[in-house]
């Protein structure tokens, strides 16, 4: 632990590595040199608090994370653990190495617009005209003369 990245004296950069290696808060404090009236100085200094967090970070990055990645493996290949949690942790693996599953597109579903190119569109809004088009019926007492009016006019 660096501690004079943040600033930190000899007794706070001790108890910023007892505590981010396991100890308990009030022995990792006895063994830095504080005694118990200074228990809540040392935890409101923010600059222990970014030691502290920034510390247990890398912790975890560097020995938490390959422990939980062989782990997650380990469970993958084993042929006895449960279909379903095995799917599961492939799943998180692949998530956790930034691998989009694939959505595969049923024949018929319609396109997403984000994904489709403008002349893609065109028709489809041309199609969803025809349908609409094809929907509509006229109603009302003089329904036919009107009927006879569009039809002129087209």
């Amino acid at each position: 632990m660096d501690g004079n990245r943040y600033g930190l004296n000899e007794k706070q950069s001790r108890f910023v590595a007892l505590v981010t290696t396991g100890a308990e808060l009030p022995d990792a404090l006895r063994k830095a040199g504080y005694t118990h009236t200074h228990f809540y100085d040392v935890l409101d200094s923010p600059r222990i608090k970014r030691a502290i967090d920034d510390a247990l970070r890398n912790r975890l990055r560097l020995d938490g994370a390959p422990l939980a990645i062989e782990f997650l493996i380990t469970v993958l290949r084993d042929e006895d653990t449960d279909k379903r949690l095995r799917v599961d942790v492939a799943r998180t693996l692949l998530d956790r190495a930034g691998i989009a599953p694939v959505k595969l597109e049923a024949p018929g579903e319609p396109l997403n617009p984000h994904d489709m190119t403008t002349d893609e569109i065109r028709a489809m809004l041309r199609g969803m005209e025809r349908e609409l088009g094809g929907r509509a019926t006229l109603i009302g007492p003089d329904a036919s003369a009107i009927d006879e009016q569009v039809s002129d006019l087209m």
